[in-house]
């Protein structure tokens, strides 16, 4: 972390999508701090707690063909055992969970081992209508963080969570998981940085334009403050030698992913190391607004106001002012310290590199 403000994901987390009846026990599941799968309700298992349930996908298949179903029944349960396999062994502590409501999906973290509870998970009051409880036996705890507005998630993380499995590894999607509620957030020597167009007016390509080649200028600022611009004064001409130097010699860094309706997300990442972080942070509060999460508040420093001083000068130079509040830039801000759980899963996961849809 840095300032404690930049949260850093770990490499062995993995994502799921748990839906539970198609979503119908939302309210159960959030309100009890659990979710719960009715896959193996047929085998009626012995309630047992955390750390006590283990049972593999073969002795599981062997409890199943002792209750002796004919061979199509047989065959649906079997698939749900596969199911169930997943929510067991593959999930650990440390992982994310999506569920499913009505408004949207909701953020959960995984703070449990499976475990077998046989009394239903019960909803103190009747809420939006549902009724009856919620009697799936196969369970872990979660704790549940922010929701996201059907509408307000990113176009290809929402294709990957229509999939109609109970289960889903949502693993490719782990940069789009983020990227919708963080603002800024690191893997390795990475840096990823979450922008929100909030117009609802058509959006000039000139605006984009000046946006992405300000980002790229930001990455050379932040880069160099404490070294070409330590002993050599910030003017026009040194800075578009510089810029020119990066751009010929292939050291730009940042890239994007970008869905540029009405309203839109755009997708930042850079290659950098860890001394680099704050100072893309502090250029970047001059193109997003001083409320960004994470450098609202902070004191700068010699060298950040020289960083901030630079940025505008950018700013100016490109007459950037009134196209970027055209588009109305923001930044996602939830409550997400409940998600960050150390994961106790050993081996990091191979997450693929960001050739995610925004």
């Amino acid at each position: 972390m840095i300032n404690n403000e930049i949260y850093e994901v770990p490499s062995n987390r993995r994502y799921w999508m748990v839906r539970s009846s198609g979503g119908h026990y939302y309210n159960h599941f959030t309100s009890n701090n659990c979710i719960g799968i009715g896959h193996l309700n047929v085998l009626d298992l012995a309630s047992k707690p955390a750390g006590e349930f283990n049972s593999s996908e073969a002795e599981l298949r062997l409890a199943l063909r002792q209750k002796g179903f004919e061979n199509k029944l047989f065959e649906k349960y079997n698939r749900q055992l596969k199911q169930a396999t997943k929510f067991i062994h593959e999930m650990a502590i440390g992982d994310w969970i999506i569920t499913v409501g009505q408004a949207g999906y909701r953020y959960g973290v995984i703070t449990s081992n499976p475990y077998i509870e046989r009394e239903p998970v019960v909803l103190e009051g009747e809420a939006r209508g549902y009724r009856g409880d919620a009697d799936m036996h196969l369970r872990r705890d979660v704790n549940w963080g922010p929701v996201i507005r059907r509408e307000h998630v990113p176009y290809g993380l929402a294709q990957a969570l229509r999939a109609r499995q109970t289960v889903t590894c949502l693993d490719e999607h782990w940069q789009a998981l983020c990227h919708s509620i963080y603002p800024a957030f690191a893997r390795g020597e990475e840096l990823y940085l979450s922008v929100k167009i909030g117009t609802d007016d058509p959006i000039s390509s000139y605006s984009i334009g000046t946006l992405l080649t300000l980002f790229s200028e930001m990455e050379v600022l932040a880069k160099e403050v404490e070294n070409t611009f330590k002993s050599t004064e910030y003017n026009k001409e040194a800075f578009n030698a510089l810029f020119k130097e990066y751009l010929n010699s292939g050291l730009l860094t940042v890239t994007n992913k970008a869905t540029y309706h009405s309203q839109g997300d755009v997708w930042f990442k850079f290659s950098a190391k860890h001394r680099y972080w704050f100072h893309i942070l502090m250029t970047s509060t001059v193109l997003l607004g001083n409320d960004w999460v994470g450098v609202n508040g902070v004191i700068p420093d010699e060298i950040q106001q020289q960083l901030w001083q630079m940025a505008i000068e950018r700013l100016i130079e490109h007459d950037a002012v009134e196209q970027l509040k055209q588009l109305e830039l923001g930044v996602p801000k939830f409550q997400t310290k409940e998600l960050e759980v150390p994961v106790e899963r050993a081996v990091p996961v191979a997450n693929p590199n960001m050739n995610q849809e925004a």
